[in-house]
């Protein structure tokens, strides 16, 4: 081994300084060194000498290729791998402290709180390797390091690069006997040599180590390969009883034998730690005697109505549940029809029914959206969907029911229960109504839900109902705009919302929705026209809607005060406003009330683990307090439930950029160019748009040469056609960033004499001339400028005049511009802090005062 460290000096003494071995494994022998170019301490894999005849080195440094692109806060990143000498290596970051096979060791038992964190750290971690195609194939607690308290995967890939020769006794072996994995943690498919292994194979390692960390020992004899004869479930109680029956039936079905009885995928492992982590203080309530009643006869009637509030089987929530008796959530109503012609009747009944309740002020009422998600995601089991709506919403009462077919007629039924007992507080009179006259049938049923409620729970009703929902058809435009509108093509949701207003021009939802897609556009104007064809209208909006009616006009008006203030408001009537009362708090560059409002929206909901902007804004928040290594751990958490895209990417690689890790951004950026492009307008995110962005945040933060090492690259590549995106501006927008002014004027010139509208060609071009010292050239840009439409910029041109009088020197003027721009709607912070025309100002006192978070 002596001969080893010798051959390792002689081939790497040049890039790493090697210091002395500091341990060893049945595959790898590994060094302390010191990165001699970035001067930071490293350790240095050397594949065992024996085992290198076995393999192809063009596969193992491929394979060890792919694994460095994973950049997760608990995944322990690759810097480096070779062929030096004809040793194989791979270069990790030296972290010192213990793995969790150390803590074992010591501990043999960890805390059960602790022992899940790390477990869902781990989960994390996987979830967002497996999103990308790869396995770790060799999940261990020699293979968990801590960093700064928190859980560190490392020798991702490893176990795949390193490929097996032969098989013996079923598992994975190399030629000199090393099995590949260790056979405790393995899961029965490895054990067995199968080749199509999965995600689940990691998810059962996983689980082999959550059942060490909490037992003491490991679900299987350390020496033998023999599969478990016992359930895991007993097995862990036995050896410790204060594991729940909930985290040992998540142990269990992680460790089943076949692949499909385990958890699917990293994020169900997690929510399920999750779930089994939350002390139950509820008991089995006995269905109330109508509900044992009723609930058989229904089932067997000959219109084959089914009520969906079901009694049987329900768990109370227990006295200390927040559940609000003066808050009401409506389930869609059941498709028992079977006619297509029919379908989304009962979302759009439920929407009714949800606005009638509203109107009468008696109730808070849950948005038909919110509660329909939430309905839907949840365990189909009786009582399962009743329990989780109560649980996600806060709402004490439920309202419920189906629609079917009897004869000619269209039959509506509903029932009213208390989720804190699961006792029917009162069932409604059925609502009949031929085919064409459903409409009136559903505004019937709305008015008797909203009777019954006011009488049996609810103060005098202050309100009046809206006497005729819409048609069915324009509904659907409407439903259908809002699912297109969630994918972020809001232009296309626009043609879905104008098809339900030309339906029906009395039904206001689908224009808040219009003029909600046309500021996502930065079309400003647009959405002012829309929204004032509202008019007498708006008194038909329900609560939250009012607010986001007001909230968008504030947008499409630069009205910063009132964005603020509707956004508020709207947070103060329900959670699900954390993002938009989060977005303007970002925006008003109030970062830690940010985070604060923003964390108070449940990250295990569909809505936030699958919604890029959520996270986005969070990032955002801690970039602007320079907590960069924190916005890291949110993206890898973004990450773990869905596959890479360019808005998360785009916030991973600012952060990045931010702390000087140019490998990292130019491997995010390679990954970049297979994703497709995202968003529109200003608002779209492309690979080259990423690389602009690294580039900034590299300048921002000290890093000159990296930055103009990212815009050489994009300028080639723009150039070449590579990227796709050969439109003049983005190559003027590289070029000006890097410096090459004359070559931006060349490009910026005949865009603004071309298209002297458009107010970013404008800017780019003054702010060329102010850099090349042609001041009058610049000053005239500026005029033009202050001239320019304000229908659809609502303050951009101010900024650019801002940016202008900044590169001329007057600072001053740069100030009352700015200020001006921001009560005009401009984003303060995040679109500031890189902006490089700002340079000259970062030592000016009211300009620090103006960019520093305020909250």
């Amino acid at each position: 081994m002596h001969d080893l460290l010798s051959r390792l000096q002689k081939a790497l003494g040049n890039r790493y300084g090697i210091e002395r071995e500091i341990g060893r494994g049945g595959m790898a022998i590994v060094y302390l060194a010191q990165d001699l170019k970035h001067r930071r301490r490293v350790a240095i894999k050397v594949l065992r000498p024996d085992l290198v005849p076995t393999l192809g080195p063009d596969r193992f440094l491929r394979e060890i290729e792919i694994a460095a692109r994973l950049t997760h806060p608990n995944i322990l990143p690759l810097h480096d791998s070779g062929e030096a000498g004809e040793l194989l290596y791979y270069v990790m970051p030296y972290v010192e402290g213990e793995t969790l096979r150390g803590r074992l060791q010591r501990e043999q038992q960890l805390p059960l709180d602790e022992a899940v964190q790390i477990a869902h750290e781990v989960a994390d971690a996987l979830g967002y390797a497996h999103s990308l195609g790869l396995i770790h194939r060799d999940i261990k607690p020699e293979n968990i390091l801590f960093q700064a308290g928190h859980a560190l995967v490392s020798d991702f890939g490893i176990a795949r690069a390193v490929s097996p020769v032969t098989r013996t006794a079923g598992a994975q072996m190399t030629a000199s006997g090393i099995a590949l994995g260790t056979l405790a943690y393995m899961s029965p498919e490895q054990i067995a040599g199968k080749k199509d292994l999965d995600s689940r194979t990691d998810l059962y390692s996983l689980g082999g180590v959550l059942y060490e960390m909490l037992a003491g020992e490991v679900p299987l004899g350390p020496s033998t390969s023999t599969l478990p004869t016992e359930g895991p479930a007993a097995e862990i109680r036995a050896a410790r009883e204060s594991v729940s029956l909930p985290l040992a039936g998540v142990i269990a079905r992680a460790l089943a034998r076949a692949p499909a009885d385990r958890f699917a995928t990293a994020a169900q492992f997690q929510d399920a730690l999750r779930a089994a982590s939350v002390p139950r203080t509820a008991e089995p309530v006995a269905p109330s005697d109508r509900a044992k009643r009723g609930w058989p006869k229904r089932l067997a009637g000959a219109t084959g109505v089914l009520a969906l509030v079901v009694a049987v089987g329900w768990y109370a929530v227990g006295r200390s549940s927040p559940l609000d008796v003066h808050r009401v959530a409506v389930a869609p109503l059941e498709d028992r029809t079977g006619e297509t012609r029919l379908a989304q009747l009962g979302e759009l009944a439920a929407d009714w029914i949800t606005r009638g309740i509203s109107r009468s002020g008696a109730f808070d009422v849950i948005a038909a959206t919110v509660a329909r998600d939430a309905w839907t995601a949840a365990d189909a089991t009786p009582g399962g969907q009743v329990r989780t709506l109560a649980e996600r919403t806060g709402a004490a009462v439920i309202v419920s029911g189906a629609y079917s077919l009897d004869g000619p007629l269209v039959r509506f039924d509903a029932d009213i229960v208390d989720a804190r007992t699961g006792r029917l507080v009162t069932d409604i009179e059925p609502v009949t109504a031929a085919g064409d006259s459903a409409m009136r049938a559903v505004a019937l049923l709305a008015e008797r839900v909203t009777g019954a409620l006011v009488a049996r729970l609810g103060p005098e009703p202050v309100g009046t109902l809206v006497s005729n929902p819409p048609s069915l058809e324009a509904f659907r435009q409407y439903r259908l705009g809002l699912e297109v509108f969630s994918r972020g093509e809001w232009d296309q949701s626009i043609v879905h919302f104008k098809r339900a207003i030309a339906i029906d021009s009395t039904y206001p939802p689908p224009v808040v929705w219009a003029a909600t897609a046309y500021n996502n556009l930065a079309r400003p104007g647009a959405a002012d026209t829309m929204l004032m064809t509202i008019g007498s209208l708006v008194d038909r909006l329900m609560p939250l809607e009012r607010v986001n009616y007001e909230w968008q006009a504030a947008v499409a008006r630069g009205d910063r005060a009132g964005q603020l203030r509707w956004a508020e408001e709207g947070y103060r009537l329900a959670r699900s406003w954390a993002y938009p009362f989060g977005l303007n708090l970002v925006r008003s560059n109030r970062p830690r009330q940010a985070l604060e409002v923003l964390s108070r929206y449940p990250r295990d909901t569909p809505f936030a683990r699958n919604w890029a902007p959520y996270w986005e804004r969070s990032g955002e928040a801690h970039h602007l307090l320079g907590e960069y290594r924190r916005e890291l751990r949110l993206v890898g958490q973004w990450r773990g439930t869905n596959p890479p895209q360019l808005r998360d990417l785009q916030v991973e690689v600012r952060a990045l950029a931010a702390l000087g890790r140019r490998a990292d951004v130019e491997r995010l950026l390679e990954l970049s160019l297979s994703l497709p492009a995202q968003g529109q307008g200003r608002a779209r995110v492309s690979p080259t748009l990423l690389a602009l962005v690294a580039a900034q945040e590299f300048r921002a933060h000290g890093y000159r040469t990296a930055s103009h090492a990212a815009l050489d690259r994009v300028i080639a590549r723009i150039r070449s056609g590579a990227l796709g995106d050969t439109e003049p501006y983005t190559l003027g927008r590289a070029v000006y960033l890097k410096e090459r002014w004359t070559e931006a004027r060349a490009v910026f010139d005949p865009l603004a004499h071309a298209r002297p509208e458009n107010v970013d060609y404008l800017g780019f071009l003054g702010a060329t001339y102010a850099r090349l010292g042609e001041h009058e050239r610049a000053a005239a840009v500026d005029s033009q400028l202050a001239r320019v439409n304000q229908r659809d910029i609502r303050g951009l041109n101010t900024r650019w005049r801002a940016q202008i009088a900044a590169l001329l020197g007057d600072r001053e003027l740069a100030m009352r511009l700015l200020r001006q721009a921001a009560d005009d709607g401009i984003p303060l912070g995040i679109e500031l802090h890189a902006d490089i025309d700002f340079e000259t100002l970062l030592d000016y006192p009211p300009f620090q005062a103006f960019i520093k978070p305020k909250g």
